[in-house]
């Protein structure tokens, strides 16, 4: 029922009149309920699941209806009476379905006793403090100093959360604005307490996040007097709320490079409770208590940082040094590693030693050095960061730097790949990284010999994900002073200065753009201006947003490149046009001969004849499709593929193919269509438990883990799913081995989680493929020809009626029926596979009737299975094709990045695709409901935003009475984490107490707009599909059915470990080979593998403060760090970082095989074993030798990982697969 309470402060917020209201409550027997309090009104809503209860508190408490009496018994808050009546409005249904959703876990988890507890901790989490400082740790005399670089004298307040802390400094000393320091305990390297004076002090790997509190009315006391659960607060109508660069002006300038902060505390005595609260949660570090000593030394560390920048940028001291040295020392201040004095003292030994190495093993020792280097504080021995141990530590990590198998090796065997720097900026600081490998663009490719001119920066918060919007926060600080300050440049690194030079499409959606540092090139000076000028023609061009676009075409990825002379391409051919849509948008032609050649000319790197190529050319994109009446050599491209003139480059670029078909999944939006057309919630039930079935199924056997590695390609770097075979075959277990046994279980559960929390359901009767069109003529209105071609390179031509869609599919009109037919033999359409194509008949393309689609290189989904065709069709959406913003003249450089900063500032498309799903699952017609037809028409908008620059008008948005916004179905809740304890075992993350029982953090309190998420059981079914999978017991019954496998196998051998065991096989059946002179070697290799290994880890990590863990590199998964399943941003770091591994691994298994000899012809490593040949014994020597040295020696010990394990799996498995070769099979053990 609701209860409307009456004489309520008009400025009061929800969390604080619950925390209020919640001992009340208790009294009768409610302890799920929810507040909400409408703005500037004096009265608030109370919703309660008892509505016996909730009588007898009217009964009670009830009022007379007028404001400021009450009849019966008083409850006062704020010193104002409050009555409860019951509201004549009906309560929301899907509030109270939250509310049932929260009474469940209160009563399974029996949360009532610990929420005293609780209150208790939460109490004491609140201290006050006098002063905070910011700077560095130095060592005086062997002893840590802390060297304040700022501080800040106004005293304040110390706030304990659970996952993190808030330093609040008042506006009453020297600040006309109370400011706010947010530092996760995820972040924290040490932490330290020290009694004389109460001071606590700690070491982040990531600076804090700053906010501004600008009020004329409000003290800090007031605005605090929340954090005393016996008081209440109100909201200040003139409170503004924005994020800040730092706690100062003065502080801005180094809030980004000093890690180290020290808070002096009002009184001793809060130094045990900080400690207890400290030591009690979960990510925070264990404190250390010893006495330290704070030293002020001046202006030290901004003289020392500006004459340390100006030695590294003067050409005359350092100009030998070359540019990857001086980028790597620059990054030892920007990144916070050493501070300006100790860089300096660095510095000097480096350029004294730097003549006895090459720029390249001098640039790598520095990188390899860095991620070795501790914080400096009381926990690190001061040895540890003198010169003298940072110049040893230099010259060890040089020496042990060998080109071979480097990232510069791969850069110089693959044309297509460069070695670039980059940088992240956030609003704090700027990090440098890298360099490490990007595919080349048609810039990169053309100004190959100065590749280190050019930046990839990336525009982060300070953890590295995406500026996340913050109800209530002003973000012009962060995006209108900071990023554009940095964006209109330059960026100075040694004595280069970067400027912004473009941005892809694909890279404006990620953040991220290309700087480049003028150089001289023919006796030229070649800058930003001149290579966006030589590009082609955009003067005609008077959109900023569509001119980036354009310019972007010469950023896109392209894995190969063709000569293709102006005289075979053929350029500005008509399309297919019809009633104001084009049937022939964005693909073109390509003849069997040209194409033949350019099968020749990447055979090296493709084994399959794709016959659709997406190509950019001179000022065209899209699709050349094979035609076979085209003769001789010739592509032809139409109007619709041209975007701009005067483009001089005659390189063809190949920057995707269809080499093969794709599988077809499900996810949330294709599912809430299906099931809106008439989709029965049993065909998809039944899908997923296929699913998870099969998931389940694969580790009852070693033959299934691998097999459901290699479909799902899991661990394929490392051949891990054929190594799992031949352990099988020998009658070995994997489950012996910890190791293997993890990457089989986070497989497993990063397999199930796609399907639990993102509906990544497979059908197999489905293909993803490219769309083209019928150049013939021959298919009719609704047919499609869908030709796919199997592994053994027969051709499939699939018929029937269909579902045709692409993602994303928001409007119920996304989805329809076609029906797929074959056609003559000698049609030119039978020489196409992997790919769907569509009529060019009809008074509608069907592409642009899915979802907008085009035939650009847009993928479609294509589904046979006859249980997923809807019962009724819905007519597809027609949006008016908006034109481009005209800003009236030629769009210049500044035009381009402003655009860039709005579009990364007021992007929407997440925020209307989730408000879409959350309004599709509360209204009973879900997708046809008008709220979200409109939002699909928003989304529409929001996709062509990055090419129109018209962004969507919110003031559509569905306001908050239209629909539940506080209550989302429970699909929509975050998952707790997966993770790995300190055993190195799996484990799914506990759902924290407090957020079960309602409980306020004491953070909370100071972000007054957010508002608590209700999250109800949704009826439809992709509530249905999430509750199926209980991943608690699916990891239990895994682990169980694991360890009852692995006492099965330990029963049948004395011998303790599965590596013991191989070890002994091999050594038996090799017997009589000589292989110890390969040892050395073999300990090469290992050495080269384990840093390569660390070096993916810190360069593909997702935040800042953690590199990715051993197992995570070698079986391609990254779990993630801050709950639910890994974002999109995760997923694309994870494939670069999958390919990397897979390019490193491809070059230590070369170096087993084939040793120091030729290596970089093998296309995988089915090649890489069967072309060893005549070399196989030698093989077969090294890889033992490896093995030898894997099972003898211990990995290498990192700070961050402790000892490395891996190599040994890797040896092992190529050492059995090379015996198997030379013997022509493995005998067992027995």
């Amino acid at each position: 029922m609701d209860i409307i309470i009456r004489n309520v402060p008009p400025q009061s917020r929800d969390d604080h009149l619950e925390t209020f209201l919640r001992p009340l409550l208790e009294q009768f027997g409610i302890t799920a309920f929810y507040c909400q309090s409408p703005k500037n009104k004096p009265f608030a809503f109370l919703t309660v699941l008892d509505v016996l209860a909730g009588n007898q508190l009217v009964l009670k408490y009830g009022g007379s209806g007028k404001f400021g009496t009450a009849n019966k018994a008083s409850i006062r808050y704020h010193n104002r009476p409050l009555s409860f009546d019951r509201s004549n409005n009906a309560p929301d249904q899907f509030t109270l379905q939250g509310l049932r959703n929260i009474l469940a876990r209160q009563t399974k988890t029996s949360t009532k006793s610990t929420s005293a507890k609780a209150g208790n901790a939460r109490a004491s989490r609140t201290h006050m403090i006098q002063s905070v400082s910011c700077g560095a740790w130095e060592y005086r005399k062997g002893r840590a100093v802390f060297i304040p670089a700022y501080a800040d004298g106004r005293a304040g307040t110390l706030v304990l959360g659970r996952r993190g802390l808030i330093l609040v400094l008042d506006t009453r000393i020297t600040s006309p604005d109370t400011h706010q320091m947010h530092v996760s305990y995820s972040t924290m390297d040490s932490v330290t307490l020290t009694t004389h004076p109460p001071s606590l002090s700690f070491n982040i790997s990531e600076s804090p996040r700053f906010y501004r509190l600008t009020t004329a009315e409000s003290s800090l006391a007031d605005k605090l007097q929340s954090l005393n659960l016996n008081s209440v607060s109100t909201r200040d109508q003139k409170l503004t709320k924005e994020r800040a660069l730092g706690l100062h002006p003065a502080h801005n300038a180094i809030s980004g490079m000093c890690f180290a902060y020290r808070v002096q505390l009002d009184e001793k005595a809060l130094l045990n409770d900080i400690r207890n609260i400290l030591k009690a949660l979960r990510e925070a570090p264990d404190p250390i208590s010893v006495p330290t000593e704070a030293r002020s030394e001046g202006n030290s560390f901004h003289s020392n940082l500006s004459k340390y920048h100006k030695l590294l940028s003067n050409p005359k001291t350092c100009g030998e040094l070359g540019f990857g040295p001086r980028f790597q020392m620059h990054k030892m201040t920007t990144n916070g590693i050493l501070s300006p004095g100790l860089a300096e003292e660095f510095l000097q030994r480096v350029l004294a030693l730097h003549h006895q190495y090459d720029h390249i093993a001098l640039a790598e020792g520095l990188r390899a050095m860095t991620l070795e280097t501790p914080f400096a504080g009381p926990q690190t021995d001061a040895a540890a960061l003198s010169v003298t141990s940072l110049v040893a530590s230099l010259v060890r990590s040089t020496k042990a730097f060998t080109k071979a198998g480097s990232n510069y090796d791969l850069a110089e065997g693959n044309a297509h790949m460069a070695l670039i720097h980059r940088v992240t900026v956030t609003p704090t600081g700027l990090y440098l990284d890298g360099p490490e490998l990007e595919t080349k663009n048609r810039v990169l490719r053309k100004y190959t010999n100065h590749l280190d001119y050019f930046l990839r920066v990336t525009f982060a918060d300070e953890d590295f994900g995406r500026v996340q919007y913050e109800p209530g926060v002003n973000r012009d600080e962060v995006f209108k002073r900071r990023f554009k300050h940095v964006i209109d440049g330059p960026i100075s690194i040694a004595d280069r200065a970067f400027s912004f030079l473009g941005f892809s499409h694909s890279s404006l959606r990620a953040s991220q753009v290309w700087f480049m540092a003028p150089f001289v090139m023919d006796q030229g000076l070649v800058h930003a201006e001149k290579v966006r000028k030589d590009l082609g023609n955009f003067t005609a061009i008077r959109s900023p947003a569509k001119c980036a676009a354009r310019i972007g075409q010469a950023f896109s990825d392209a894995t190969d490149t063709v000569p293709l002379p102006r005289s075979v391409a053929l350029m500005g051919e008509p399309d297919v046009e019809r009633n104001n849509y084009t049937f022939s948008d964005g693909v073109g032609m390509i003849s069997k001969a040209l194409l033949r050649r350019i099968w020749r000319e990447f055979s090296k790197t493709r084994k399959s004849h794709a016959t659709l190529l997406q190509v950019r050319y001179q000022g065209a994109k899209g699709m050349l499709v094979l035609d076979t009446t085209l003769k001789g050599e010739l592509a032809v491209f139409r109007r619709s593929m041209i975007k701009f003139e005067d483009s001089n480059d005659l390189n063809l670029e190949i920057c995707g193919a269809g080499y093969k078909r794709l599988p077809m999944y499900l996810n949330r939006q294709f599912i809430k269509i299906l099931e809106d057309l008439g989709v029965p919630d049993e065909t998809f039930l039944d899908l997923q438990k296929h699913a998870v079935q099969q998931i389940a199924v694969m580790t009852n056997s070693a033959i299934n883990a691998a097999n459901f590695l290699e479909d799902n390609k899991f661990g394929q770097a490392v051949g891990l799913p054929g190594f799992l075979r031949m352990l099988s075959d020998l009658g070995l277990d994997y489950s012996l081995n910890d190791f293997l046994r993890l990457c089989v279980e986070i497989a497993a559960m990063t397999h199930l989680r796609q399907i639990k929390y993102r509906a990544r359901i497979p059908v197999p009767d489905a293909h993803t493929l490219y769309g083209t069109m019928d150049e013939t003529g021959t298919l009719e209105p609704g047919q499609v020809f869908v030709c796919v071609r199997r592994l053994d390179g027969s051709v499939d031509v699939l018929t029937g009626a269909a579902v045709v869609t692409r993602a994303p599919a928001l409007h119920p009109g996304d989805m329809q029926i076609v029906h797929a037919v074959t056609v003559p033999e000698h049609s030119p359409l039978k020489a196409l596979h992997n790919c769907v194509v569509f009529s060019q008949k009809g008074e509608r393309d069907l592409p642009s009737q899915l979802s907008g689609g085009d035939l650009d290189g847009d993928l479609y989904n294509v589904i046979f299975d006859s249980n997923l065709w809807p019962a009724q069709v819905y007519q597809a959406a027609e949006y008016p094709r908006l034109a481009p913003v005209d800003i009236g003249r030629t769009v210049e450089s500044q035009d381009m990045t402003n655009f860039f900063l709005t579009f990364m500032e007021t992007d929407q498309l997440g925020y209307i695709s989730n408000t879409h799903l959350q309004i599709a699952d509360q209204k009973e017609s879900g997708t046809f409901d008008p709220l979200c037809l409109e939002l699909a028409s928003m989304a529409s908008t929001a996709v062509d935003y990055s090419k129109t620059g018209i962004p969507v008008d919110m003031s559509k948005f569905p306001g908050p009475r239209q629909y539940s916004r506080n209550a989302k179905p429970d699909f929509m809740a975050i998952a707790p984490r997966l993770v790995l304890n300190d055993n190195e075992k799996l484990h799914l993350e506990d759902i924290e107490e407090a957020e079960i029982e309602q409980d306020t953090d004491a953070v909370s309190t100071l972000e007054p707009d957010r508002k608590r998420t209700l999250f109800y059981e949704s009826e439809k079914v992709l509530g249905k599909l999430y509750r199926a999978i209980d991943e608690t017991k699916f990891l239990k019954d895994m682990k169980a059915q694991q360890d009852l496998r692995l006492g099965n196998a330990r029963s049948l051998s004395s011998i303790d470990t599965l590596m013991d065991r191989l070890w002994a096989f091999i050594q038996r059946e090799t017997r009589l080979l000589q292989w110890a002179h390969q040892r050395s070697l073999a300990r090469e290799i290992k050495e080269v593998y384990e840093d390569k290994l660390v070096d993916v880890a810190h360069s593909y990590k997702i935040d800042h403060s953690y590199p990715l863990s051993e197992v995570e590199v070698f079986t391609g998964i990254i779990l993630g760090r801050k709950g639910g399943v890994p974002d999109k941003r995760t997923r694309e770091i994870n494939v670069s970082m999958r390919e990397q591994f897979d390019r490193d691994m491809r070059f230590i298994v070369e170096w087993i095989l084939y040793g120091d000899g030729e290596r970089g012809s093998h296309l995988d490593a089915d090649d890489l074993f069967s072309t060893c040949g005549e070399d196989s014994d030698e093989a077969l020597e090294r890889s033992i030798a490896c093995f030898a040295v894997a099972m003898e020696e211990k990995g290498k010990v990192f700070r961050q990982f402790g000892e490395l394990k891996s190599f040994k799996i890797v040896a092992a498995s190529v050492c059995l697969r090379t015996l198997r070769q030379t013997m022509g099979g493995l005998r067992g053990l027995a």
